[in-house]
């Protein structure tokens, strides 16, 4: 499939025009200077680029919706640039924004982390935290249990976001790992909320509310990360005050003395690992977060993309299964696993015809020949395409390497409908 030429789409569509983006990742940097709509198929559609801003939006009634909007450096990060002149916010709904918004007043150049590391908690005491909003309307989520996110106005009708962490659950030896979704005006964000609970943990003087402070040679990650020049950037809060609220650990640490030992650096394999916990807790986001940050420390590694694809058949996401199995079958051809996954997908998605290409031509290899799987695939796709005659004869191919009593009665049934049944002797 040809890639999508983003730019030259926005060039030749007209004002009040429609743009639908398929899946997948698009790089690069647009203006919007008439009124349209850009809509993507979910988070999934991705604009992103090293440098900002990715999107600059100068025309009013522009809607944009179903697609995430990311910049990757640490030194420009605007990521969505709104002009001064417009009279109003363009419409949003469901856009996922990782960066800074500039340029209208009602942002002022807002932004939030991808990542707050809280440092070094001490243990048995509560601990609360507030930030800066921006003046739109904003809700928040947290899919961590047992942190507590409100959003405060004052009397001034200036916005702040408060965290609040439990005493209770904040056992020495925990490591805090969850997120926080924060929604604002049809923007969304993810933030990951990292930190470590110690039973002496450093005190320090207090920042005032929204001021956050950049850990340099931070080794937690942005959870969103899915390119090799994803930032590495977190914002470490190093003060504590103690306060009433809530909070709960997700994965719990299995070392002793943790005040004298160093902070853990997150490796592929750590990652790996922690994804995989994350899911068996049903912490679906986060999983899928660390396992794209895991694929931008090694982007080549086949056996990722295979993880990847894995996860995302099993959360039916198979737009997103598909490209990590095209990748997988890129890199290693003669992979007859990952080949059989890729058609499963595409006879899922009703891709009859890719499915069919894939797989004949899987068939010059000698030893797909012997894979009774590899056929009945084929046959079900030559079925849905239309294609009987062919089904049939894949049929027959499987159960020449394997005889099968369900196979050879479909394979009659078949017969049956084409008109090409043959009475058996008695």
């Amino acid at each position: 499939m040809k890639p999508f030429d983003l730019g030259q789409i926005l060039q030749n569509t007209p004002a009040n025009g429609l743009i639908q983006l398929p899946p997948g990742e698009y790089e690069g940097s647009w203006v919007i200077n008439r009124p349209m709509q850009l809509i993507g198929s979910g988070y999934s559609t991705v604009l992103w680029q090293g440098k900002g801003p990715v999107l600059n939006i100068q025309s009013p009634d522009v809607k944009i919706s179903n697609l995430s909007i990311e910049v990757t450096s640490e030194n420009n990060s605007v990521a969505l640039e709104l002009a001064s002149t417009l009279p109003d916010l363009p419409q949003f709904e469901k856009v996922r924004v990782l960066g800074k918004i500039m340029g209208h007043l009602e942002w002022d150049s807002w932004t939030f982390p991808l990542v707050i590391n809280l440092g070094k908690i001490q243990g048995k005491s509560n601990l609360e935290r507030t930030f800066g909003l921006p003046s739109v309307p904003v809700t928040v989520r947290s899919s961590m249990t047992g942190l507590m996110a409100e959003v405060a106005q004052s009397s001034l009708g200036q916005k702040s976001l408060k965290l609040v962490l439990d005493k209770d659950v904040l056992h020495p030896g925990v490591l805090l790992d969850g997120l926080l979704e924060i929604e604002m005006g049809g923007i969304h964000t993810l933030v990951r909320i990292t930190g470590e609970v110690y039973t002496n943990a450093p005190t320090v003087a207090s920042h005032r509310a929204g001021d956050v402070q950049v850990s340099e040679g931070s080794d937690v990650f942005a959870p969103m990360a899915s390119k090799n020049s994803r930032s590495k950037q977190s914002i470490l809060i190093e003060a504590f005050q103690p306060t009433a609220g809530t909070a709960s650990p997700v994965f719990p640490k299995n070392t002793a003395s943790q005040a004298s030992q160093p902070k853990e650096t997150l490796t592929c394999d750590n990652l790996l690992e922690k994804a995989e916990k994350a899911e068996q807790v049903k912490e679906f986001e986060l999983a899928e977060h660390l396992l794209k940050q895991a694929l931008s420390m090694r982007s080549a590694d086949p056996i990722i993309h295979q993880v990847l694809a894995r996860f995302y058949e099993r959360h039916n996401n198979l737009a997103q299964a598909i490209i990590h199995w095209v990748f997988l079958k890129e890199s290693m051809p003669d992979n007859l696993e990952g080949i059989v996954c890729l058609a499963k997908c595409f006879n899922k998605t009703n891709q009859f015809a890719d499915s069919i290409t894939l797989l004949e031509t899987t068939l010059r290899l000698p030893m797909a020949k012997k894979n009774v799987e590899i056929f009945q695939i084929l046959a079900f796709a030559y079925k849905n395409d239309d294609r009987i005659g062919e089904a049939i004869w894949a049929l027959e191919q499987a159960l020449e390497v394997k005889e099968d009593k369900k196979l050879t009665l479909l394979l009659r049934s078949w017969k049956k409908m084409s008109g090409n049944w043959e009475m058996e002797a008695s």
